[in-house]
């Protein structure tokens, strides 16, 4: 198993160094998942392109009611249901309500508007929608496209958290 685990601000994470994104885990994100843990405290939470589960996991620490992650991959999400695992020992993990929803977000959080689905805190963690100078105004697009999205099942009053790692 080329997997390891390690220790980010108390929290235990599994992470694929060989076949996970980067190297499994995105560290520079650290800061951020601190934030969004303390700004969780009794707020339904909506992770979006969760991949394995980072923010998700810091929201229920951080005392959110709900956690809700959303990504394309099965497999990412498989691992962010491991990540809780490895931190039940927690109480405040053990007792917020992890649910996955598996799909493409610019289809699910429509359907999830549709369906009056709020959230009082959205995260936004896309993959890069630019890699290349080329592909800046079509990623332009893309991350305007989400944060509507992503507004759509925002309760009034609600916090959005939007990342980007565009190059």
């Amino acid at each position: 198993d080329p997997a390891v685990v390690f220790t980010e601000n108390g929290l235990r994470f599994r992470a694929d160094v060989v076949r996970g994104q980067k190297t499994g885990f995105f560290l520079d994100q650290r800061d951020n998942r601190a934030r969004v843990g303390a700004l969780a405290a009794g707020r339904r939470t909506l992770n979006v392109c969760a991949y394995s589960g980072g923010f998700s996991l810091y929201a229920a620490r951080g005392g959110a009611a709900t956690v809700a992650s959303l990504d394309v991959s099965a497999p990412a999400l498989a691992d962010a249901e491991r990540n809780f695992a490895l931190n039940a020992d927690d109480p405040a993990v053990r007792r917020c309500p992890h649910e996955l929803l598996t799909g493409d977000a610019f289809a699910l959080l429509p359907a999830l508007a549709r369906e009056s689905r709020r959230f009082d805190l959205v995260i936004l963690d896309p993959p890069a929608f630019a890699k290349k100078r080329d592909e800046v105004p079509g990623a332009i697009a893309a991350y305007g496209r989400l944060a509507r999205a992503g507004l759509g099942v925002l309760a009034p009053g609600g916090v959005l958290v939007a990342c980007s790692c565009s190059s």
